[in-house]
């Protein structure tokens, strides 16, 4: 009944297009990252630009390993659906809300999954700019305050959006993409959720080739990650507890035997997924745990206006 013609089919023209066209819309992505970068509080920024909030923040996102892999090598186009979002999010932080609700309309057209972002737009743009009559206008740290994203906006949106995104590839995980770069525990939170995430895409890039460039690039991005969180911190005692490193830690023999060891048991070829099922219930563990904390310290932590005032 099918007969397949096109194995192995391989075209050198539709490679060259899907790679510049993804190089070609990452611009968005860079403009959008600049943008919202001029949004985040500089108190923080040491006397290093390495050091100051701006530029940590910035590296994070443009050399990120996740959209690296996903988009370059995998081939989508997150980037640019990634940079509408930024782009949409740094309008609302400059009170251009109609440039940010029409960019988040385009961007839903682009892509359903970011509908569950929706209901935090509305109630935000019901707040800030439909409802404002003989009110202050709220900003834009309490984007919502009946839902779990006080101050937050940047980070729990985009953590939300990037959940779905990674869950396409039928993956127990996700990437928070964003932190807030004033407090100590949303770097913590950032860094077991980014870690935890990026692990879990190991298995998109399954050929032998592949191996030593995902293994690099996450090492690099991950030390960079940490050490640069650390020194923005460096007034704080740790960023992890024992049991955070512990788990954190725990990803290293995950790979060696995933990778290293499994290839060479007699269960290879009776039960090949074993692999995947191990990476996708360690991944959830971790992020499951991360998204509580989170929830914990919104819920637990005074609003932004009263820290203010106190």
């Amino acid at each position: 009944m099918l007969n397949i013609h096109n194995l192995n089919y391989s075209s050198s023209r539709t490679l060259l297009f899907q790679r510049f066209s993804v190089i070609f819309t990452d611009a968005l992505f860079v403009y959008a990252v600049h943008e919202c970068c001029k949004c985040i509080d500089g108190k923080k920024a040491g006397k290093e630009l390495t050091e100051k909030p701006k530029f940590i923040l910035s590296v994070l996102l443009l050399w990120n390993f996740g959209l690296l892999i996903v988009d370059h090598i995998h081939f989508q186009y997150n980037g640019f659906l990634f940079g509408l979002m930024l782009l949409s999010i740094a309008r609302l932080f400059q009170k251009r809300h109609m440039e940010g609700a029409l960019l988040f309309a385009v961007l839903l057209h682009f892509k359903h999954i970011y509908l569950y972002v929706a209901p935090a737009y509305g109630i935000y743009l019901l707040r800030s700019y439909c409802f404002t009559a003989n009110k202050p206008e709220p900003t834009a740290s309490s984007l919502v305050s009946t839902l779990p994203f006080q101050e937050r906006p940047l980070p729990c949106i985009l953590g939300s959006k990037l959940l779905g995104f990674v869950q396409c590839f039928g993956q127990s995980a996700l990437r928070h993409r964003l932190l807030s770069v004033g407090k100590a525990g949303d770097a913590s939170i950032f860094l077991i959720l980014t870690t935890t995430g990026h692990y879990s895409l190991f298995p998109l890039l399954f050929t032998a080739p592949e191996l030593p460039i995902k293994i690099l690039l996450m090492l690099l991005f991950t030390i960079y990650s940490i050490s640069s969180l650390k020194t923005l911190f460096r007034k704080d005692k740790t960023l992890f507890n024992w049991m955070e490193t512990f788990y954190l830690l725990g990803l290293a023999p995950l790979e060696i035997f995933c990778e290293f060891v499994f290839p060479f048991t007699s269960w290879k070829l009776k039960y090949p997924f074993i692999p995947l099922l191990l990476t996708s219930v360690y991944c959830a563990v971790g992020i499951t745990y991360a998204w509580f904390r989170l929830y914990v310290s919104v819920l637990t932590d005074p609003p932004v206006g009263k820290t203010k005032k106190q």
